[in-house]
Parts: structure tokens; C-alpha cells; sequence
């Protein structure tokens, strides 16, 4: 009986503290009981633009002339604003796979695979995913006129599939612009 009339009394103590406290905040609102989840969205998207929020994925295959992929990035450019995204890329000797998942805002974008000749070297080759030569094995890789990009749509949580970054085989001077 004694172990009843204890437990009892330990509950009624934890009602009561809590009845106060619960009391004495709402007659006092500036008692700070930590921000909410509320106010920490607010705080974090109140200058973000609201279509930057949502987004889309972007995925592809990546190509290099040679039996291995070397360290990189893909870069991603909005063609309606001008803004760029970078994802760094490890290489395939480094575990890197030879393809890609890319989630990027909604909009329309250009993209390139860019890396290194020579990890010693300044000097980059870059390949994208263009009308003429789209995954590298057209017959039209070979053409040498100038290359225009394939532009792709990155739409609110869509998958925007085979934006192969293959075309690494246009001639001198026909390089898309980036």
C-alpha cells in the first residue's frame, strides 16, 4: 500500500510542476522556449528565392577518350540566368562510377564534364551533351562544324534522363562556348 500511495504522490508532483509551467508560459510570452521548427524555416528560406527550393535531377553517363574517366567536375549552367553549379567529380580510379546524378533547381540548363589533360598541366578538355554528337558514338562526332548544346529541362522532382556528357570530339575553333 505504501509503494501505491509513493507512486501516486510522484505522479501528482509531475502533474502539478507541469500545469505551472505550462501556465506560467502561456501568461508570459516572452519566456524563450527555444526557436521552433516554424521559425528556423522561415529564418533559412526568407531570401531564397522560392523556385530555387525546388528542384529536379539530372542524370547522364560521362565519357572520356581513354579506358578510364580522370578526376574533374560537371558544371552546370542555368541558360536563363547565367548562374553556374559545380559538382565535383573523383575520376574513376578514385571509385568515381561513369555516371552521373545531378539535382539542380528548376530551370533550363547546359552542362560539361571538365577536366585536366595532365593533373601537372593547366590545360582542360571538356565534354557535353550536344545536338551533333549527344553520347559519343554518332556517326556525327566526327563533323567539324561548330557544336551547339542539347539544352536540358530540370523540372520540379522529375528525373531528366540520358544527358550523356560524351562529345569530347569536335575540332578546333567548334567547341560550344560554356
Amino acid at each position: 500500500m505504501k509503494k501505491y500511495a509513493t507512486t501516486i504522490l510522484i505522479v501528482a508532483t509531475i502533474f502539478v510542476v507541469s500545469y505551472l509551467v505550462l501556465t506560467q508560459i502561456q501568461l508570459n510570452p516572452s519566456i524563450n522556449t527555444g526557436p521552433s521548427v516554424v521559425d528556423s524555416v522561415e529564418e533559412v528560406t526568407e531570401n531564397v528565392p522560392a523556385d530555387a527550393l525546388i528542384t529536379g535531377s539530372v542524370v547522364g553517363d560521362l565519357c572520356y577518350p581513354s579506358s578510364f574517366l580522370p578526376s574533374g567536375s560537371i558544371d552546370a549552367k542555368n541558360v536563363n540566368t547565367g548562374e553556374m553549379f559545380n559538382m565535383e567529380y573523383p575520376g574513376s580510379t578514385e571509385g568515381g562510377a561513369n555516371n552521373y546524378i545531378y539535382e539542380l533547381p528548376v530551370g533550363t540548363y547546359i552542362l560539361r564534364y571538365i577536366t585536366k589533360v595532365d593533373p601537372e598541366s593547366e590545360v582542360t578538355l571538356s565534354g557535353y551533351h550536344t545536338n551533333e554528337c549527344p553520347t559519343g558514338s554518332e556517326g556525327t562526332c566526327s563533323d567539324t562544324g561548330i557544336r551547339t548544346h542539347k539544352n536540358v529541362q530540370v523540372s520540379a522532382s522529375k528525373i531528366t534522363e540520358e544527358v550523356d556528357l560524351c562529345d569530347f570530339y569536335y575540332a578546333p575553333g567548334s567547341e560550344p562556348q560554356f
